[in-house]
């Protein structure tokens, strides 16, 4: 990381990248921090809270015109805000996320809201949900965020 000066004002920005695309930024210094709230899975593994959505300092707009990999700029973030963010990160970290593998569970949010189903399988911050449509079984994969435990 990049040391910040505490004298120079920081631009926090909300930016939407996949893991490859964040180590090419922080690699590469076109932005000065990277805070990306975590959790952990069943399985130890450090999850997303937000997804893909990352928070950035300074993000160099310049270097990112030719950019390889997909980036999406979604707005600016107050320094208050930020500092709000920033003292939840102890709690976010003790946070542990239960396995849904198997659960019933509604679909809250999407084109599919309402519908209740099986989780079939998970794999990261996403599940497979198998759901009636016209009669049949569908499997749709949508984020964990977008369901709720119903069983």
């Amino acid at each position: 990381m990049v040391e910040i000066k505490k004298d120079v004002p920081q631009r926090w920005s909300v930016i939407r990248c996949d893991r490859r695309t964040l180590k090419f930024l922080e690699a590469n210094k076109i932005v000065s921090e990277v805070f990306r709230p975590t959790v952990l899975n069943d399985k130890g593994r450090d999850v997303g809270v937000f997804f893909d959505y990352v928070f950035v300092c300074d993000l160099n707009f310049q270097k990112i015109e030719d950019f390889q990999y997909w980036i999406n700029w979604v707005g600016y973030v107050t320094e208050e805000e930020m500092a709000t963010i920033i003292k939840r990160k102890e709690s976010f970290q003790q946070v542990t996320i239960k396995p849904l593998c198997g659960a019933t569970v509604e679909i809250v949010v999407g084109p599919f809201q309402g519908f209740t189903g099986k989780v079939e399988r998970e794999f990261g911050d996403r599940c497979v949900v198998s759901i009636p449509i016209f009669g049949r079984r569908v499997d749709v994969t949508i984020s964990r965020d977008e369901v709720k435990r119903i069983d």
